[in-house]
């Protein structure tokens, strides 16, 4: 029987037998989970290392709760689209819209590399926008966020061509992505097709009058250029720079002409 299908009677014939025998285990898997995000986080001093948010402090709550810390503190998460964020970086925009804020690492990030602009982030989850405060606060930008729960349509009607908008909302881009962002200059959208099948077409038609839409898929990182991840043994290396996902991720990278 594969070692996956072990646990759950292990689990059910120990448990009345030891009854702390549960609390054990899932100690022990809670150690072993922690164990490379620690031995990073010492060696970066919980800075982030490399990437367009060089210089982010990343916090201890992220370090526990997160399961994409260490690839973000190595500079490695979502590296497939650094230089679309540089290159929006470099036109300035005066608003940033990020929908699906999550922990507020593009938040306070492009805060940080944007001194001059406001963020407007959005999340459902109230422990995410705690998050989200809680890194701002940390890294000195907390004054230029402007912190909402959750974003609808219409919410989005005042983009312009000053505005770069960063969107992760789990298949709901579909929806949110209206005539009504089409003078939004800069966007980055993550797509979520094994969520919402046809919604990378229904994005990528949407915007094809207007803008320039390139449709960039994650894949395999090469540990060697992330340095940081030296300090865990090689055979960890490769999972510590990329992030755990479902399915292959995907991201509409969209230009206006």
């Amino acid at each position: 029987m594969p070692p996956d299908q072990l646990r759950a009677p292990i689990r059910k014939a120990l448990g009345p037998v030891f009854p702390n025998a549960r609390l054990a285990y899932r100690a022990v898997r809670w150690r072993r989970r922690l164990r490379d995000p620690r031995r990073v986080a010492r060696a970066q001093r919980f800075v982030v290392a490399a990437g367009p948010f060089r210089g982010l402090k990343l916090s201890r709550e992220a370090m526990i709760l997160d399961m994409s810390f260490v690839p973000k503190l190595l500079g490695a998460y979502e590296a497939e689209l650094h230089q679309s964020i540089e290159t929006a970086i470099a036109c300035e925009p005066d608003t940033i819209v990020n929908v699906g804020a999550g922990d507020g690492y593009y938040a306070a990030g492009l805060a940080r590399r944007l001194p001059s602009a406001l963020v407007i982030a959005y999340d459902l989850h109230p422990s995410a926008r705690r998050a989200t405060r809680n890194l701002a606060r940390a890294n000195g930008v907390y004054d230029r966020l402007s912190l909402k729960g959750e974003c609808r349509r219409g919410d989005l009607a005042y983009l312009d061509e000053r505005t770069f908008l960063v969107m992760d909302c789990e298949g709901a881009e579909g929806e949110l992505l209206g005539t009504e962002t089409l003078g939004c200059a800069n966007l980055i959208v993550e797509l979520h097709e094994h969520l919402r099948p046809g919604v990378t077409e229904a994005v990528s038609g949407r915007f094809a009058g207007t803008h320039d839409v390139r449709v960039v898929f994650g894949g395999r990182r090469d540990p060697a250029a992330h340095p940081g991840a030296a300090v865990l043994p090689a055979g960890r290396r490769q999972q510590a720079v990329q992030e755990p996902r479902r399915a292959r991720p995907a991201w509409a990278i969209i230009t206006r002409r």
